[in-house]
C-alpha cells in the first residue's frame, strides 16, 4: 500500500492572468450596476416630479359634493336604480319571450316601475303577426291589462311592415 501525500502548501505554477481577468470582469459588472442604479434613481426622481406637477394641476376628483340640493339629487337617483334594481325582471323577461308569434320582432321595452307599466314597441310582417303577439301576451300571468296603443303600416317600404306599441301592466308578484 502506498502512502498519502498531503501537500496542503503545493508551490506550483499558478495562472496569474485568471485572477486580473475575473477581478477585470468584477470590475465591470459592478461598473455597469451602478450606472444602472444611478440611471433608474434619476428616472424616478423625473417620474415623481412628473407626478407631483399632474397632480397639482388636476382638480381635486372625488371631493365631497358640500351643495345640498346637488347632494339631494343624488339620492333620489339612488333610490330610483335601487327600486329599479329590485324590480323582478326575470319574470317579465321570461313571460316576453314565451310570447311567441311568428314574424314579430321586439324592438324595446320601457318599463315605468313607478306606474307599474311596461310598454313593448316592435314590427311584424303584417296585422295578423302583431294581433297573435299581443294575444300572446294577454295570456301571459304576469301581465295584465295588455292592449295595443298603436300600429302604423309602413308603406314606404317594400315588405309593408307593421310597427306596433303595446302597452300593459306589470304584475310585480309571484
Amino acid at each position: 500500500m502506498r502512502a498519502l501525500d498531503l501537500d496542503y502548501q503545493r508551490q506550483g505554477v499558478r495562472s496569474a492572468w485568471a485572477g486580473w481577468v475575473l477581478l477585470a470582469v468584477a470590475v465591470a459588472f459592478a461598473a455597469d450596476l451602478g450606472s444602472a442604479y444611478f440611471e433608474l434613481r434619476a428616472q424616478l426622481q423625473r417620474d415623481e416630479a412628473r407626478a407631483a406637477r399632474l397632480a397639482r394641476a388636476l382638480p381635486a376628483q372625488g371631493a365631497v359634493k358640500t351643495d345640498p340640493k346637488a347632494l339631494e339629487q343624488e339620492l333620489i337617483q339612488a333610490r330610483d336604480t335601487i327600486n329599479r334594481l329590485a324590480l323582478p325582471w326575470g319574470r317579465l323577461f321570461n313571460s316576453l319571450e314565451s310570447a311567441q308569434a311568428d314574424g314579430v320582432a321586439l324592438l324595446s321595452i320601457e318599463p315605468d316601475p313607478e306606474a307599474g307599466t311596461v310598454m313593448l314597441s316592435g314590427e311584424g310582417k303584417d296585422y295578423p303577426a302583431v294581433l297573435t303577439y299581443v294575444a300572446w301576451l294577454m295570456s301571459e300571468k304576469a301581465l295584465s291589462g295588455v292592449h295595443l296603443v298603436k300600429h302604423e303600416i309602413r308603406v314606404n317600404e317594400p315588405l309593408r311592415p307593421v310597427s306596433f306599441i303595446v302597452s300593459a301592466a306589470w304584475s310585480r308578484g309571484p
